[in-house]
């Protein structure tokens, strides 16, 4: 018995240690400053101002701003489970439910927008929940999980809506998202400035925490 401890110490000692590669200056760089992503955008942006006319001006620009705030909330919890190992594939599904449902319910059984809202929150935290137990205690990956989540989840809009969608958004909340909308009387939509704020908080918790 101690020949053979003795054997496995001797070769975790002589294991060779693994070393992160190295990246270079420009990796390093890219590491604190996402270079070129910053580098992709302008080229996107100049080859659409080539090819259509006012793609550059003020207002559309605002609503390509509006548009990326929407995906860029939901990227944020993305990311956090992509650097801890797992994928989140019902993401866009529930996004969608909650988009179809929350408006349809608040029609359908008369209740305060509010209060759907917030239980529409719980409900698709408890989702998460149950894709994370499952995965956790049954061992399933994560990927065909959380497909498996994201039908349902659609199926549940065809169930509820029956394929015929109605109810209508409160003009204030509609407001957030209107690129027409100003901030503190700034041209800037409420929606684009919450995402800078989310983004910001994002970034401390990944830089200021062990995920």
């Amino acid at each position: 018995g101690n020949d053979w401890e003795n054997e496995m110490s001797a070769a975790q000692t002589t294991r060779p240690e693994l070393r992160p590669p190295r990246l270079g200056v420009f990796g390093d760089l890219q590491r604190r400053i996402p270079i070129v992503q910053i580098v992709g955008i302008v080229a996107c942006l100049a080859y659409g101002d080539s090819r259509i006319e006012g793609f550059v001006s003020k207002s559309n620009l605002i609503t390509i701003a509006v548009l990326a705030s929407l995906l860029a909330i939901v990227s944020i919890g993305q990311t956090v489970v992509v650097i801890v190992g797992g994928i989140d594939l019902s993401v866009g599904s529930i996004l969608s439910a909650g988009a179809v449902l929350v408006p349809f319910y608040t029609v359908k059984f008369d209740l305060p927008f509010v209060l759907v809202a917030i239980l529409a929150i719980v409900a698709a935290a408890a989702i998460g929940a149950v894709s994370g137990l499952i995965s956790s205690v049954f061992g399933a990956h994560p990927l065909i999980v959380t497909l498996a989540i994201g039908a349902c989840a659609q199926g549940l809009i065809m169930v509820s809506t029956r394929g015929v969608p109605t109810g209508n958004v409160p003009q204030r909340l509609s407001d957030l998202t209107l690129p027409s909308s100003t901030t503190f009387g700034r041209e800037i939509p409420p929606i684009v400035v919450m995402t800078i704020f989310a983004g910001a908080i994002g970034t401390l918790v990944l830089w200021r925490t062990a995920v």
